[in-house]
């Protein structure tokens, strides 16, 4: 995305410093224990001239969330830096998965890339297919003899027209949403605080399509999967 200057009148050593604004593109989410409170890019703007190590910021409009010296530039959010280079950030990994139709018998588990619930708690996905592109949360390893997720996202179900969260194979919370057969599709998923959300797009949060608390227990989720049912899906999972 090509960058715009703007001017910011800060005082530092009673002089001003100009930052050039970049909007942020990339399909990622940043640290979230970086993160700081702001109520604007000028108050990011002073918090960044009082450290001597800043380099630059990104400010998230929305959130009211400043990050100083960020490693990602993610979408929904706004670099501002000095100098005449825009810099230059560390890319999400992206990891393609293609799981052909097997009638969700097992699931592909993602622990041997290194992704689980232990260690994250949203996953963001490219979905290729004609429907029933299904995402498993399980409080123990989906494989040969646990085939099934104690919670599953059933994207593009019903023929492609309905998406959804089931719970031991029942359906528990639906909205109306489908995948594409010849492009890909971003979705976002979260399990926090005790809460499903599933929504469109690469920023998570945004445009969402459904949340689902389970009123029987807290949520457990040690490991993610993917799952198809007679459709064969394409995956591109952002790391």
């Amino acid at each position: 995305m090509k960058s715009m200057v703007i001017l910011f009148m800060v005082v530092k050593t009673a002089s001003c410093v100009r930052f050039s604004e970049y909007i942020c593109d990339e399909i990622c989410f940043p640290d979230s224990a970086a993160l700081t409170s702001s109520q604007s890019s000028l108050q990011c703007a002073r918090q960044c001239l009082g450290n001597d190590n800043c380099r630059q910021f990104l400010y998230h409009n929305h959130q009211e969330s400043c990050l100083i010296n960020g490693e990602l530039c993610c979408t929904g959010w706004k670099l501002y830096y000095t100098g005449s280079q825009v810099p230059e950030f560390n890319k999400s990994s992206v990891l393609s998965i293609a799981t052909p139709a097997n009638y969700l018998h097992p699931y592909y588990s993602l622990t041997s890339y290194g992704i689980t619930g232990s260690d994250r708690t949203f996953l963001i996905v490219d979905v290729k297919g004609c429907g029933d592109a299904h995402i498993g949360l399980s409080k123990i390893e989906m494989d040969s003899s646990n085939p099934i997720a104690s919670y599953e996202i059933v994207i593009g179900g019903s023929n492609n027209t309905w998406t959804y969260v089931r719970k031991n194979g029942d359906h528990e919370a639906g909205g109306h949403d489908a995948i594409d057969c010849e492009n890909y599709v971003t979705f976002w998923v979260t399990w926090d605080n005790d809460v499903i959300r599933i929504g469109r797009g690469s920023e998570l949060r945004s445009n969402e399509i459904l949340s689902w608390s389970d009123p029987d227990s807290a949520l457990d989720v040690k490991y993610i999967g993917l799952g198809t049912y007679a459709l064969d899906i394409e995956w591109r999972i952002y790391l």
